[in-house]
């Protein structure tokens, strides 16, 4: 375990992600806001009060299509290389807050044994506390875009003040420890029941499962609204294909790609041998 997290129960991430990743993720969460596929949470006493959300425990999205799985995932190998500890995600979410919002004194579910709070955008600054395993103390972290906190999800108590600004998107990401016991005050909790959140979200898919989902239904997916799985022309031999840097040499600029030899569509007339065609 890494000494200063195991002392005073947190770290701070700085640059944990590029700030030009941040800002996508906000402009992510802003089209997912605006297509309908986040929940709202209304007036306290809502823990998370006028926020809107993806993910977790409170979402529209069905886990393998909420696009911030990606970055627990691609997280996880360095989380555990700053923790020393062989953990294993078990879920995340995505929230925007609005102004008004407030997040309540609370500690976190038995499935954030170590959990991640991190600045993806925000309209005004919005500290959080924490207290500090060492001190006893709350003490105030206030990140950029792509900063993180990393803390004792499970153990340690922290909240926001009541927001004054006009929003503030921010991602959680959780994980626990591949064996052993969750801790206090979660003693008699397996982690291993909680990989990938299995314990809350039966319908949780860890990864083998998500890529086994869709090697069985790849056909169904790919190939619905009766399109075909069988090429409508044949197809060119590899040395008939031409890259575009090569079409733009004569002046052509290409669609899909394009090629050159002949019958390779039988649909279109002939073609000459060394003239290059958009398909």
């Amino acid at each position: 375990m890494n000494s200063k997290f195991e002392k005073n129960g947190y770290l701070i991430l700085k640059n944990l992600i590029p700030q030009d990743l941040a800002d996508y993720c906000t402009a992510v969460a802003f089209e997912l806001i605006r297509d309908g596929r986040y929940v709202y949470a209304g007036v306290p006493p809502h823990e998370h009060s006028r926020t809107w959300n993806v993910g977790g425990h409170s979402c529209t999205c069905h886990f393998g299509v909420n696009p911030f799985y990606m970055l627990l995932y691609s997280l996880t190998p360095k989380i555990s290389e700053i923790l020393e500890q062989e953990i294993v995600p078990t879920y995340c979410y995505q929230r925007t807050y609005l102004r008004g919002s407030l997040m309540a004194y609370h500690t976190d579910r038995a499935s954030s044994q170590y959990a991640l709070t991190m600045n993806l955008g925000q309209s005004h600054k919005w500290p959080i506390s924490i207290v500090n395993r060492s001190t006893g103390k709350h003490d105030q972290f206030q990140g950029n875009p792509g900063d993180a906190m990393l803390y004792m999800g499970t153990a340690l108590e922290h909240h926001r003040n009541n927001y004054e600004g006009d929003w503030y998107t921010q991602l959680m990401m959780m994980w626990v420890n591949k064996e052993g016991y969750i801790g206090p005050p979660f003693d008699n909790e397996l982690c291993e029941e909680h990989h990938y959140d299995k314990k809350v979200h039966e319908e949780a898919q860890t990864p083998e499962e998500a890529k086994n989902s869709y090697l069985t239904n790849w056909k169904d997916i790919l190939y619905r609204d009766n399109i075909s799985n069988v090429a409508p022309f044949p197809l060119a031999l590899e040395s008939d294909l031409w890259h575009s840097s090569q079409a733009t040499k004569h002046g052509q600029v290409p669609r899909w790609g394009v090629v050159k030899g002949k019958n390779f569509n039988p649909i279109v007339k002939k073609l000459k041998d060394d003239e290059p065609h958009e398909v």
